[in-house]
């Protein structure tokens, strides 16, 4: 039954009994975009089925039980209840076990929340987007065996609600984190024993994550090259990752610490000689006083780039006496004068706690109301949290309170909440004293006031994640490319390469697929392990060359295909051409030398360490 409903879109459609399913074996695509579908599946026959991608795709009024499904052959999940906005229903009991790839499951799925805590997901190689902006979603996955998981990319982005105890998830083989945290408001798990030792990049990881504070100081970030805005906005950051081992591959801490407000530890250990980027690395990080310590070092190590002073806009590190009671305020323009009857007491030589309203140094010991509520102080009582005249706001409309003290409206002090449009590429779906998110990668909205955003027609591409300015209009949705198609609506990434489409736009691709090639008869045939082709319509398959092996990583259906090969690790060389996997294709550079390049061919490339460094010869599994 693939694709049988797409595009047809169920505006006032009532499905009834389509047949036997028993003998179907995959639901590719089946309710894609079918936005008034609600009928009961329970009694369907999937027992057959190995895939399940996008099945509910953009079901936005999907809810009907199907907890006794047979989804024991289903291989992927990829995209399956992703903007399924009111989908609920427990999933608990499903056999996921053969399951490779769970990329984009639950994405936008904003009611989400059943108990997966009994999922086995040990076969699962992606967890890229799987809850991405799953609003609601909570749920228990200590006991989650993630060892072949390679990519844990944008995972929990935007997962507001979420913050199970993860300390014992095996991230060994995961190779990025980007996003993995991103806007998931009040996550705080302990990641103290993570394994990252394989991860290159660490960009926006805990950007926006308000709450977050584990201990990370034991990670190994020796591959890490990419820190932009890695801790941006994490408001209550602190942890002490002085002695984080960033080395000289490091090229980019753009925004590393931008309005992390209580993040204040000592970084001239690391070495930032590779450096391109600093840009407001602790622009209003109030609480950072270390600049001193860093001119001495980092300016001492990469004298080019290292911006000095506008880095540190807004911070205590511009003046020693910044943020001390009766001296400079962190605001820069006025001294701290703090009385009796606030915290911390009045010491001049103690530094004052630093609030979440953005300004003011002493605090009074506050009742931090919930949104849509302001602390009443009357006259002669206890004070108390009252709700506003304006406590909630409606589907399309924002909250704003200027007195609450943090993003997520607490903290009012008085009753000043208002409601306003989400301006064009935003959108707000839900009841609530919550602000507007900017539209999805692959969406759009060009009208003010939306409670969902449109997706992208097929033949275009929408890939970033970017501002509400990128997301307000359909031109912000581009054409795929010529030698390029796309057939689905809200594509999130490039087009897929066809080399028979010779227009812009283009939504087919006749011919054969990479990963096979077209033979003698014409048919297309699926090149063998070892051999790849990247192009459509090709006659023969290209050998993997030396240094590189056969595609080990599934397609968003949950297939590999060879329609590229993958390259050796850094601190690996070739072995032999044709590989069909890793460890028939890589062997490890020998003791006392490295490799910083993927796809090393020959030994004879591996570096002898430096004076004074040594490597010892580890084996990779």
């Amino acid at each position: 039954m693939k694709n049988i409903f797409i595009n047809l879109f169920f505006y006032a459609f009532s499905f009834y009994n389509l047949g036997n399913t028993g003998k179907v074996t995959t639901l590719v695509n089946t309710f894609y975009g079918a936005v008034a579908f609600t009928s009961d599946l329970l009694k369907w026959d999937v027992s057959k089925v190995t895939s399940l991608r996008g099945t509910f795709y953009n079901a936005q009024a999907f809810n009907s039980d199907i907890s006794s499904w047979d989804v024991s052959k289903i291989t992927s999940l990829d995209s399956t209840f992703s903007r399924a906005t009111v989908f609920n229903f427990d999933l608990s009991t499903w056999n996921v076990s053969k399951v490779i790839t769970l990329r984009n499951t639950f994405s936008l799925a904003e009611a989400f929340n059943s108990n997966l805590s009994t999922w086995d997901v040990s076969k699962v190689s992606s967890l890229e987007g799987t809850f991405y902006y799953a609003r609601a979603f909570n749920s228990d996955l200590s006991t989650w065996s993630v060892s072949k998981v390679i990519t844990l990319q944008r995972t929990f982005y935007g997962a507001q609600a979420y913050n199970s105890d993860m300390s014992s998830w095996d991230v060994s083989k995961v190779t990025s984190l980007d996003y993995t945290f991103s806007n998931a408001r009040v996550f705080n798990s302990d990641l103290s024993e993570w394994d990252i030792s394989r991860v290159s990049s660490l960009r926006n990881t805990f950007s926006v994550a308000t709450v977050f504070n584990s201990d990370i100081s034991k990670w190994v970030v020796s591959r890490v090259t990419d820190l932009r805005e890695t801790f941006k906005l994490a408001q209550n950051f602190n942890s002490d990752i002085s002695n984080w081992d960033v080395t000289d591959k490091m090229n980019n801490l753009y925004d590393l610490f931008y309005h992390a407000y209580a993040f204040n530890q000592d970084l001239s250990l690391w070495d930032v000689s590779s450096v391109s980027n600093f840009g407001r690395c602790f622009y209003y990080a109030k609480s950072f006083q270390f600049k001193t310590a860093l001119d001495a070092s980092w300016q001492d190590q990469d004298s080019e780039y290292y911006p000095g002073g506008f880095m540190y806009t807004a911070s205590c590190a511009l003046d020693t006496s910044c943020g001390f009671c009766g001296k400079q305020s962190t605001n820069l323009n006025s001294a701290v004068t703090c009385s009796a009857n606030v915290q911390p007491a009045k010491d001049p030589l103690k530094p004052c706690l630093l609030c979440a309203n953005d300004g003011a140094e002493c605090c009074n010991v506050a009742l931090q109301c919930p949104a849509g509520k302001y602390e009443y102080v009357p006259l002669s009582a206890s004070r108390e949290c009252r709700n506003m005249t304006n406590n909630t706001c409606g589907i399309g409309k924002r909250f704003e309170s200027a007195s609450a003290t943090d993003s997520l409206f607490r903290g009012a002090t008085t009753d000043d909440g208002t409601c306003i449009p989400c301006r064009p590429g935003k959108f707000k779906s839900t009841i609530s004293p919550t602000s507007c998110t900017v539209c999805a990668p692959g969406s759009y909205q060009n009208l003010p006031g939306s409670g969902l955003c449109t997706l992208c027609p097929a033949g275009k591409k929408l890939p970033t994640h970017g501002t509400y300015e990128e997301h307000d209009s359909l031109n912000d949705c581009e054409d795929c490319a010529i030698l390029q198609f796309s057939p689905f609506e809200g594509q999130t990434e490039e087009c897929y390469p066809c080399m028979t489409a010779r227009t812009t736009g283009s939504i087919d691709c006749a011919g054969c697929n990479p990963g096979t090639y077209k033979n003698n008869t014409g048919d297309c045939v699926q090149c063998p392990s070892g051999y790849f082709t990247s192009k459509q319509n090709l006659r023969r398959c290209d050998d993997c060359p030396l240094g590189y092996f056969a595609n080990q990583l599934p397609s968003l259906d949950g297939t590999i295909r060879y329609d590229r090969c993958q390259a050796c690790q850094r601190g690996q060389h070739g072995t032999i051409p044709k590989a069909k996997n890793e460890q028939e294709g890589c062997n490890n550079c020998a003791s006392g030398k490295y490799s910083d390049v993927e796809g090393l061919k020959f030994p004879i490339g591996c570096k002898r360490c430096p004076k004074g460094k040594w490597r010892l010869l580890l084996l990779v599994f």
